[in-house]
């Protein structure tokens, strides 16, 4: 019975070790089937064809408008249009102007339209691309997984032939372990086909009009009398309130520290008599000298 299950594993191993040394053959195209063995080498190197290559492309843009709520309603508009969709969003109101930060999802074909559109309706700061090559990797991963599902169908096929409760065991054991690593790969693939055919804008928009930004224009405009006194005092008020809390401050601290100004006035006071005792005593002496 050993021998058996010693030349069972025997045989899944060597299926599995004959489906990974296929792994350095990817497809020629995105097409799956029997044009997965048609790929043309040049000195041993794999040429694959542009339409099945596997490339992660992503954007960042900063960009300013006028009206920072619209701008990205119509960006956002666009985008949808194109089959893209928001995908995070923050808006912040601070000092009376709008910021919003977002992620806009879209087609991997449709982002650099999406970049062009921006650039339409709002003043681009800063703008920038990342490609990242998974094609390698990603037929790599694609072949193991058919090389573990194929394995996977000879383990439950002599699981039904097994004879004894111990091969059954370990055959259930194994079936466990490919199918843990089946899900795996699956996900791994899942994620990277999200990824291929959806980029992610990060995009950042602030407001035009932002006072915190020098202006090539300076517009100027005199106070009326009115807003002047309103000015005044609401400055002698600020003013008052900044002396006056020194002031208690100053109370504050003297209060707290009086035990330490007590003693330290003793201490001062005993030094100062000791002094003028010895000064003292001093002077009469050298009176005592001249008589």
């Amino acid at each position: 019975m050993k021998k058996r299950l010693f030349i069972i594993l025997l045989i899944v191993v060597l299926l599995i070790s004959f489906g990974c040394a296929s792994s350095h053959e990817a497809p020629n195209s995105a097409d799956q089937g029997s044009d997965r063995g048609q790929n043309t080498y040049d000195d041993s190197t794999e040429v694959v064809s542009l339409s099945s290559r596997k490339v992660i492309r992503n954007g960042s843009m900063d960009i300013e408008a006028d009206d920072v709520v619209a701008a990205y309603s119509d960006i956002l508009n666009y985008a949808n249009r194109n089959g893209g969709y928001e995908f995070k969003h923050t808006r912040t109101e601070r000092n009376g102007y709008t910021y919003i930060s977002a992620q806009i999802k879209i087609k991997s074909d449709k982002l650099d339209a999406l970049m062009g559109h921006i650039g339409s309706v709002a003043v681009i700061i800063n703008s920038s691309t990342t490609s990242d090559d998974i094609t390698d990797e990603y037929y790599d991963v694609q072949l193991r997984l058919e090389a573990k599902k194929k394995a996977l169908e000879k383990y439950y096929e002599f699981l039904e032939k097994a004879h004894s409760l111990d091969e059954t065991l370990k055959l259930q054991a194994e079936i466990n372990s490919l199918t843990e690593e089946i899900e795996v790969l699956e996900g791994k693939l899942k994620l990277w086909d999200s990824q291929v055919n959806e980029s992610v804008l990060n995009l950042t928009i602030s407001q035009s009009s932002d006072p915190s930004k020098p202006k090539k224009k300076v517009d100027w405009k005199a106070l009326s009398w009115r807003d002047m006194v309103i000015l005044i005092k609401n400055g002698f008020i600020s003013v008052s309130n900044v002396i006056i809390a020194i002031l208690q401050w100053l109370l504050i601290i003297i209060i707290a520290a009086s035990p330490l100004i007590i003693i330290a006035l003793i201490v001062y006071y005993i030094i100062r008599k000791k002094r003028k005792d010895k000064k003292k005593k001093e002077n009469e002496g050298k009176e005592e000298n001249n008589e």
